[in-house]
């Protein structure tokens, strides 16, 4: 493996063609979450002026709703995990132009576009750096609406959990899209392992499964030759990320518009990175520079 394409929420949200329902961003989710029945709906407007800033809204959730933090999860994964990309998708695209014996994925995202793409190739996603047949390896550092605890004989109902760093410690076993979706239904207690949407990224449910996802996230970081990092915002606090990308020796292509350039550059600068190229480009244009240089 010489290639690691790191992907964020930029992608996801402009992976299909315009008029295709894709996950919003993060200063739109709030917003598509409180128009469903469910926790978001309910909570006093004070509390959703915060969330206008999303990371502000779910910082002060956490303390002053302690006890909801996993229906709120629970309810954040089921949306997103509603996703499904089209045949159109720059998910499909992508797995078309990178060489799965030579790549690893990793994403940001709680959302399952990524691994869809992959079922609908003849693909399944393997969540580790071993490469296996017919499995494309795909590393998720903040964790996934499909990463649920496994506890098999064991079952959960009416319990809410307050004040408590962890949750649940459990070992977990990603289920696809549909079983995914059935569990948000029917579990009444627990969420995915999913860190929450704030600064600091804390994992309230199995964080020992995601713990080991980052393990690996640094691992590829620091075996690759190229990294490419799609629809990531620098988020420098965000060690368990930015951490490993700057300890690696691969040479990194960032692709962006706007304030990404100077935000980009400004890490460049502080961690002094010196094998780097920033190139204007969202998702589409990403793929097509991508594959003019393979």
């Amino acid at each position: 493996m010489n290639k690691l394409v790191l992907l964020g929420a930029g992608a996801s949200h402009g992976s299909e063609p315009a008029g295709y329902p894709t996950p919003p961003l993060g200063d739109g989710l709030f917003e598509k979450l409180a128009s469903r029945p469910g926790i978001a709906s309910k909570l006093p407007s004070k509390t959703k002026k915060l969330f206008r800033n999303f990371e502000q809204g779910m910082a002060d959730f956490a303390i002053s709703n302690s006890g909801d933090i996993q229906q709120f999860q629970r309810e954040m994964a089921q949306y997103l995990a509603e996703f499904s990309p089209s045949p159109n998708s720059l998910f499909c695209r992508i797995l078309e132009i990178f060489d799965r014996k030579e790549t690893i994925f990793a994403s940001l995202n709680y959302d399952l576009l990524l691994e869809e793409a992959m079922t609908s190739s003849g693909y399944s996603p393997c969540y580790d750096l071993g490469l296996l047949y017919k499995r494309i390896r795909l590393i998720k550092p903040h964790g996934s609406s499909n990463f649920w605890y496994d506890l098999p004989g064991h079952s959960f109902r009416n319990i809410k959990v307050v004040n408590c760093g962890t949750a649940l410690s459990a070992p977990v076993r990603p289920r696809n899209r549909a079983e995914s979706l059935a569990l948000c239904q029917t579990d009444d207690s627990f969420a995915p392992a999913m860190s929450l949407y704030a600064k600091g990224k804390e994992v309230k449910t199995c964080p020992d499964f995601v713990i080991q996802q980052q393990a690996l996230f640094e691992e590829a970081c620091l075996s690759v030759k190229e990294i490419y990092i799609i629809g990531v915002r620098v988020v420098p606090e965000d060690t368990h990320v930015w951490g490993p990308l700057m300890k690696s020796s691969a040479h990194l292509t960032y692709f962006g518009k706007g304030n990404d350039e100077s935000e980009f550059m400004a890490w460049v600068k502080s961690v002094g990175k010196e094998n780097f190229s920033f190139v204007q480009g969202y998702f589409g244009e990403a793929l097509e520079y991508i594959k003019m240089k393979l």
